[in-house]
């Protein structure tokens, strides 16, 4: 049997992405208290999958925990990406005495690497597979967030309303998945997500707010939910923020937007029928493809 051991963090994607690239027949967490909730929202998109419960700085009960699994008639495939770094270094002196498989996952600059750490008993190599698109939108938000739903558009006026489907028309005819008004169950009207966005062909990810209007408040209010949503307890820190708008804004709205990592992409033109207009649709496009 093909089983693949992971180290649960606070953030679910290096966890989820292996198991979606191996296809184990069995996976096996292990996880602290502090990230059990991951775990748990893990064990709903994932088959056969087993939670065991450790102590995140404890190296012989990490060890105690891994032997108590392990079974030689298996193959095994340990991720040492996530835990914290006494579990990874437990889990890969295990690896090393068992003879068995050592992956990490190297995320940046928006692409996935999955990193083979092979041991041939002289040296020490490794061999990079970039890993291509796994995830939809869907999993995404059910591995960040323990259930969502559709929201409705609530206080937005027609306009609004109207140059916010626009925007995602225009979004969704140039090669981008994306659900719309999304709200984290449980939270009542604490945060609603005008759209959570993936780029196709890959598993990058943004959560959007887009304004039409010219109220400062209202900018400001997007610039605080897009902080919200991006945060480690809703879609966590590998997902981009962005701020779409069809006026300017102005420099103390850009700078509040800069200091929480949030991506200003203004003047988004529409025209009377309320559609995009041909150059703020390649402006967009162009600079969405630069950040995902």
């Amino acid at each position: 049997m093909k089983i693949l051991i992971n180290l649960i963090g606070e953030q679910p994607i290096p966890n989820l992405l292996p198991i979606l690239y191996f296809k184990p027949e069995k996976t096996i967490v292990l996880h602290t208290q502090k990230t059990m909730s991951v775990a748990n929202r893990l064990k709903k998109i994932v088959n056969n999958i087993e939670l065991v419960k450790t102590e995140p700085y404890n190296f012989s009960y990490n060890l105690k925990k891994l032997r108590a699994v392990y079974n030689k008639n298996n193959e095994y495939v340990f991720n040492i990406t996530g835990g914290t770094k006494i579990m990874s270094v437990a889990l890969f002196q295990f690896a090393l005495e068992t003879n068995s498989k050592v992956v990490y996952l190297d995320s940046q600059n928006n692409i996935n690497n999955l990193i083979h750490i092979i041991d041939d008993k002289r040296d020490v190599s490794e061999k990079t597979e970039p890993i291509l698109e796994l995830l939809n939108v869907d999993t995404y938000l059910k591995a960040h967030l323990n259930d969502y739903y559709i929201g409705e558009h609530e206080n937005k006026n027609l306009f609004g309303i109207k140059y916010e489907n626009a925007i995602t028309d225009v979004l969704i005819n140039n090669g981008f998945e994306l659900i719309k008004s999304v709200k984290p169950k449980g939270e009542g009207n604490q945060l609603e997500i005008d759209a959570v966005l993936k780029k196709t062909g890959t598993n990058n990810f943004a959560v959007v707010e887009i304004k039409s209007g010219k109220e400062e408040e209202n900018t400001k209010r997007g610039i605080d939910q897009l902080s919200t949503a991006g945060s480690r307890e809703y879609l966590g820190t590998y997902t981009k923020r962005i701020l779409i708008t069809r006026l300017q804004i102005n420099d103390s709205l850009k700078k509040l937007a800069r200091k929480h990592d949030i991506v200003v992409i203004d003047k988004i033109a529409s025209n009377r029928q309320i559609n995009i207009v041909e150059e703020s649709k390649t402006i967009l496009i162009n600079i969405l493809n630069d950040i995902l």
